[in-house]
């Protein structure tokens, strides 16, 4: 696939939540995940704190990013896995799902952005949800409409034709800042979302060691495809202000792999110079021998929630508005 960079259309926004123009640049550079051209910048708005990129690439634009290579839109084919392979694939949406269910036992449960339905999948599995999900990459959706026979909608959260106060959980894993608008989809949220259903959100973790230790390869940059990042203390004004009841945070997803793709990207920067050095220490981090090695310091990081990704559970109210 080839993108021409005269053929991509920007835009500059002001801010999503406070609408200030005024801000900092924080980190800038290119595509580090699929090498398409161009080059981005993240900026903090000065008033409120939040991070977005600006300028921007209209969706339009953006939708060429997320081709079929992007690493969110593995098939998770399990069944042709090795049995140790197929507990790993399931391990991550099994844990989400129990997170979840410490708030809600069952019920109807929306995923936005769900890729090709590993979570959607466990779900189903555990016999006590309806799923529905909704994906705006049509080779995505289609895989998982035609793999779990269950409706997905091939378009944007916020035109999805959704019945309002039909869902007891609505999920969107690692999916926020990727949104154009994401106040206006956290209000649709809000509309889809019973009277007293839950909210779970996956982030980028600003306060992750990760961030503070590799900087601007820090995986949670992700340019251009995440056109925000959230500080907690910002999401959670954002929140509080939309209506929702803060119900805390926890760090639940494995941080193996996000970090990979960090130092990934990081030895993608020197590679070229010392490419043996660069595929040897790949191939190293990569080994069964360091991933067991790695299990309680990552394990660490998410008890004290420092690991990269952090998620966040948020409560519509019991009483209507």
């Amino acid at each position: 696939m080839t993108i021409e960079p005269e053929s991509l259309i920007w835009e500059d926004l002001a801010c999503e939540w406070c609408h200030s123009t005024e801000y900092e640049i924080i980190v800038e550079g290119p595509d580090l995940q699929t090498g398409f051209p161009g080059t981005f910048q993240m900026v903090r708005c000065l008033q409120c704190g939040l991070y977005r990129q600006a300028p921007r690439l209209t969706w339009k634009s953006l939708e060429q990013y997320y081709d079929v290579t992007y690493h969110s839109y593995d098939t998770f084919e399990v069944e042709k896995l090795n049995w140790f392979k197929r507990i790993d694939k399931r391990y991550g949406p099994w844990k989400r799902l129990k997170a979840i269910e410490k708030y809600k036992s069952g019920g109807n449960l929306l995923e936005v952005g769900c890729g090709t339905g590993a979570f959607l999948e466990e779900a189903l599995r555990s016999g006590r949800w309806n799923v529905t999900g909704v994906e705006p990459v049509k080779h995505a959706a289609d895989f998982t409409r035609n793999k779990l026979d269950i409706p997905v909608y091939t378009e944007l959260f916020g035109d999805a034709n959704l019945p309002n106060e039909s869902f007891d959980a609505v999920v969107l894993w690692n999916v926020l800042e990727h949104l154009d608008h994401p106040i206006d989809n956290l209000k649709k949220a809000w509309d889809v979302l019973k009277p007293g259903g839950v909210l779970v959100c996956s982030v980028p973790n600003l306060d992750s060691l990760e961030a503070e230790i590799f900087g601007r390869f820090w995986v949670g940059w992700e340019l251009p495809r995440h056109l925000f990042v959230f500080p907690l203390h910002t999401l959670k004004t954002i929140y509080q202000g939309l209506g929702f009841n803060w119900l805390g945070t926890r760090c639940i997803s494995t941080t193996y792999g996000t970090l990979g793709t960090t130092i990934s990207f990081w030895t993608g920067s020197w590679k070229s110079k010392h490419p043996w050095i660069a595929k040897a220490f790949l191939a190293l981090y990569w080994s069964p021998v360091t991933r067991l090695l790695l299990v309680i310091p990552l394990w660490v990081l998410d008890r004290f929630e420092k690991s990269t990704i952090i998620t966040v559970f948020a409560q519509k109210p019991e009483i209507k508005y």
